[in-house]
């Protein structure tokens, strides 16, 4: 009797066995041979790229991908998977770098190489070749647009943000020599809902978290919770952009239920920005502001963040910094600096960062939502670049480093994004 053929998603599972124990030729093998069978495995083409890449195939890997246009609506929707499962392996990065010359120029998949690149090159340190490959993956984009699903896509999406937003020294030392007023017009009308608190010293600490209405109404009374508990004596700073209707009443009852909190709230008008963009950019916008009203250095905070323990020692650490935050460690540029905990000081080279800062996010917040979230993080990585490649000093410390704690060590992130994303939705209704 003839030998059954096999079923090709048996060989499908028993590639990603192969693919998970490393034997990339093996793997490569069983996954022809289940689109052999079985054209429409999308998994199976999947594997077969990752494989290929994985033994340095590049050439192979851009025919199969052509081929597997169709069923993936493009060749650059089939690679953009791909490779993010590529530089997600141990050696993956390096895998990428070493094979990049083999991407001709005119496929438009070489882009995706490059941004990858430019992410491993961000995993050596060496900052100055990532940017060259973020900005040449930017330009192609940009100019191919309709061969790019920015819209579609969710990781590509994010590629193109994290490209997008960044900028090299460059062009950040030019924000610095223009008039502010080239770029926006920001001076929003800033009120506090009472006589407010003020450091009994210099160095506070003052805490300082903004938000809309909605976020709000759903976070404060956690972080004025978590601050009682664990800061001591502290000024809690909640500015408030677009507040509700039962502002003052909210916070009444933060009052009535924290009466030891040195608790300030603020809101602003005559403001031309909206938006969770805004929302999220507010805090570095105004941080100049507070620390001039409060003549002390001022540490930002995520609104929907919770201590879970007394964070002195990240405010000691800090003191003999301009700016203190988180390195995240990723090798995506927008992902790399915190913007959920920075400590900005109160003195010049802090103040230059600052209005660096401020120029570059109004420089970019009229883009869309759908290209600027992630604006504030970008900035942060753009402008810590120009000044530690500038001549003139600026003391960066990056927390983690500097006090061997990481953010999860001292404050719990809000993890229910599906509830999240709802409050964002609500704030854009």
């Amino acid at each position: 009797m003839p030998t059954a053929s096999p079923d090709p998603t048996q060989l499908e599972a028993e590639g990603y066995r192969l693919l998970g124990q490393d034997d990339l030729a093996s793997a490569a093998q069983v996954f022809a041979a289940a689109i052999n069978g079985n054209g429409g495995l999308g998994k199976s083409w999947h594997g077969l790229g990752v494989a290929l890449l994985g033994l340095g195939r590049a050439d192979s890997f851009l025919n199969v991908a052509h081929q597997a246009d169709q069923l993936f609506e493009s060749e650059v929707a089939y690679g953009v998977n791909v490779l993010l499962d590529l530089v997600s392996r141990n050696d993956g990065y390096a895998v990428l770098e070493s094979i990049l010359n083999q991407f001709p120029s005119n496929n438009p998949v070489t882009a995706l190489a490059i941004y990858h690149a430019g992410c491993g090159a961000m995993q050596r340190g060496d900052k100055d070749t990532a940017f060259e490959h973020f900005l040449m993956f930017r330009k192609a984009v940009l100019e191919n647009s309709k061969l790019y699903p920015v819209d579609q896509d969710r990781n590509m999406n994010i590629m193109f943000r994290q490209a997008y937003l960044i900028e090299p020294p460059k062009v950040v030392g030019e924000l610095e020599s223009i008039s502010p007023d080239s770029i926006y017009e920001y001076a929003p009308d800033l009120n506090f809902s009472n006589a407010p608190f003020r450091p009994d010293a210099p160095d506070g600490p003052v805490f300082l978290s903004c938000c809309n209405g909605i976020y709000f109404d759903h976070f404060a009374d956690a972080l004025a919770a978590s601050v009682v508990k664990h800061c001591g004596d502290v000024i809690l700073h909640l500015h408030v952009a677009e507040p509700g209707e039962d502002l003052v009443d909210r916070i009444e009852h933060l009052r009535a239920i924290h009466p030891a909190l040195k608790l300030n709230v603020s809101t602003e008008s005559e403001t031309a920005f909206s938006g969770n963009v805004y929302f999220a950019c507010n805090r570095f916008l105004l941080v100049q502001d507070f620390i001039d009203f409060y003549e002390s250095g001022v540490t930002i905070l995520d609104v929907d963040g919770t201590f879970n323990t007394d964070p002195m020692p990240l405010i000691e650490a800090a003191k003999g910094s301009d700016v203190a935050c988180f390195n995240s460690g990723r090798t995506e540029p927008a992902s790399v600096y915190q913007a959920a905990y920075v400590t900005v000081q109160a003195n010049d080279a802090a103040m230059r960062f600052t209005s660096l800062l401020r120029r570059f996010i109004l420089s970019k917040l009229h883009e869309p939502p759908g290209l600027s979230w992630m604006l504030d993080q970008a900035a942060l990585f753009s402008v810590f670049y120009y000044l530690q490649s500038d001549s003139r000093s600026f003391r960066l410390l990056e927390l983690n480093k500097g006090t061997g704690y990481g953010y999860g060590d001292f404050i719990d992130t809000y993890d229910d994004e599906a509830g999240k994303l709802e409050l964002m939705r609500q704030a854009t209704v």
